[in-house]
């Protein structure tokens, strides 16, 4: 299988042009917050089949723009959850543990937001498999 056929995008785990579509308005605040720079100054956030583009006023005072990864968000952290906790047997979830360990290693995760997935998927393997977790 090839990297590209390995991502959670390329799965169609997540869409995030579908699942994101109601949520620019928490996206631009959370950009805005990641940016160090105030909610007005994000003129425009397009969804892309693998991150954002955004428009933004510059320290100039320009207009600028750049791509963002969906991975440094919140929202998608709450994707790859709902993700999680739709997984209803240990294959899917066995599966989805591979999908992320590749993520982890390929794409540039927050820490944070990396400790509470992998927290979530193995409670929830646990959970599947009807053993109580075990802290590592």
């Amino acid at each position: 299988m090839s990297r590209k056929r390995q991502s959670l995008i390329s799965r169609k785990i997540l869409k995030p042009t579908v699942q994101l579509a109601n949520k620019i308005g928490q996206i631009k605040r959370e950009l805005a917050r990641l940016m160090a720079m105030r909610l007005e100054n994000i003129y425009q956030v397009r969804l892309l089949a693998h991150q954002l583009w955004v428009s933004y006023k510059g320290k100039d005072g320009r207009c600028c723009s750049t791509f963002f990864s969906y991975r440094k968000l919140l929202v998608w952290q709450n994707l790859v959850l709902q993700a999680i906790a739709e997984s209803q047997d240990l294959p899917g979830a066995f599966k989805l543990r591979n999908i992320l360990k590749f993520e982890f290693k390929r794409y540039p995760y927050p820490s944070t937001i990396i400790d509470t997935l992998q927290q979530a998927l193995e409670t929830h393997i646990a959970y599947l498999t009807g053993w109580p977790q075990i802290a590592l």
